[in-house]
Order: C-alpha cells, then sequence, then structure tokens
C-alpha cells in the first residue's frame, strides 16, 4: 500500500516536474511495451506507431491524474488501455474501408471478390478478439479494487443451468434498485439481507453467489459490452 501511495505522490510530482516524469516513463515502459506486443503482433510499424499512443496515453494520464479519484496505476492502465483501443480501431477500419476501395471499378460498382470478404471478416473478427481481450485485462483491474479476482470469479460461478438463471435475476431486481445500486457501489458490499427482503430469496442463498452476483453486478455498470453476453 505504501508503495501504492509513493507511485501516486510521483505521479502528481511528474505534472510538472519532467525529470520525474522520465524516470516513471522509464519505470512503466515495460509495461507499456507488455501492452502493445498483445495487439500489435509481429507488425514492426504498427508495434512502432502504437509505442507512440501508448507513450502519449501514459503523458496524458500523468496530466490528468487527480490523486482524490484513486491511485495512478489503475488510472494510467485505464487510459491507456483506452487509447491502444481506439488506435487500433482505426487501423482496422482503415484496412477495412481499402480493401472495399480496391474492389471498387470506375463506375464505383463492387467487385468485391470471396477473398476480399473473407478479409473484412478477418479484420472484423480479429477486432473483436483483440476488443474482449482489452475488456479482460479492465474488468481484472477493477475486480481487483473490490478484492475479487478472475479466478474467484470462475470458481464461484454457478454450474447449473437453474441457479445461474436464479442469480441472474436477483442481478436485475438489483439493478432495477437504485437504493441498493447506490450502497453496492458507493460503500463496496453487497447488501445481502437488504436484497433477500426484495427478492425474498434466503440470506444464506445470496451469500453463496455473492462473487457471481457482484462480479455480474460490476460488469453491467461499466463498459464490458461484448463481456457482458456471457453474464446477461
Amino acid at each position: 500500500m505504501q508503495a501504492v501511495r509513493e507511485i501516486d505522490d510521483r505521479a502528481v510530482t511528474a505534472s510538472y516536474d519532467e525529470t520525474e516524469f522520465e524516470r516513471l516513463l522509464l519505470e512503466f515502459k515495460p509495461f507499456l511495451y507488455s501492452s502493445v506486443s498483445k495487439l500489435s503482433g509481429n507488425s514492426y510499424d504498427m508495434h512502432k506507431d502504437m509505442m507512440s499512443v501508448a507513450r502519449q496515453a501514459f503523458y496524458e494520464s500523468i496530466k490528468n491524474y487527480n490523486c482524490q479519484k484513486g491511485n495512478f496505476i489503475q488510472f494510467m492502465k485505464m487510459t491507456v488501455h483506452s487509447r491502444l483501443t481506439d488506435c487500433l480501431r482505426k487501423i482496422y477500419k482503415n484496412r477495412v474501408e481499402l480493401t472495399i476501395l480496391d474492389s471498387l471499378n470506375e463506375d464505383g460498382q463492387s467487385q468485391t471478390s470471396i477473398l476480399d470478404k473473407i478479409s473484412i471478416e478477418e479484420y472484423h473478427e480479429e477486432t473483436k478478439r483483440i476488443n474482449y481481450a482489452l475488456e479482460i485485462e479492465s474488468l481484472k483491474d477493477e475486480l481487483a479494487k473490490w478484492g475479487l479476482t478472475m479466478e474467484l470469479l470462475l470458481k464461484h460461478s454457478p454450474k447449473h443451468a437453474k441457479l445461474r438463471d436464479e442469480y441472474r435475476s436477483i442481478v436485475k431486481e438489483i439493478l432495477n434498485d437504485t437504493e441498493i445500486l447506490n450502497i453496492i457501489f458507493e460503500k463496496r458490499y453487497l447488501p445481502v439481507k437488504k436484497i433477500s427482503e426484495k427478492t425474498k430469496i434466503p440470506v444464506k442463498k445470496i451469500e453463496r453467489g455473492r462473487i457471481f452476483i457482484l462480479s455480474s453486478l460490476i460488469i453491467y455498470n461499466g463498459d464490458y459490452e461484448l463481456i457482458k453476453q456471457y453474464v446477461a
């Protein structure tokens, strides 16, 4: 915890101290490199362009960081992931548009071949895969704030369809109750007794599903459009 607060203080200093900024950038360079490598594959040009985006995102996170709203590392990771995702979407969007333009004749009529269509579909699938991977990384960071992990979520996810549907119905009830939602996200805990009173489901059953229910609410409350499909 002390180390985290130290990084937070250094990030504040780095916003006006160029020397401290360079030190922090050097320390977090392995993280930036790793984040870019996961997305750029073997493309040298893409890696080079995305590293530039990652460094700019790091600078942006230093300039916009507010120590009153959380720790710097989480804020920086979200900023970097967001900027890299935007960059990647633009890259793939341009590739798809170029593929389509290359397939047009002089009259502007499409001559897209089967291979062109497959190529476009592959771009969309790759974009979806990468966005899903980024959502997973972001969710890991968010779960950590609640003392949860992906491993815990998988371990405590109900195996039987009937129980899973029952937990999902609890989640839907909570999503429609502003009072309970405010308690959860402001105080960061699941008010099991209050939920039991609302749903008429025993406290013990809700407590057994606490990790799955809470994780599902975190997913619904965040920007996890792809992951939502698996908990809806």
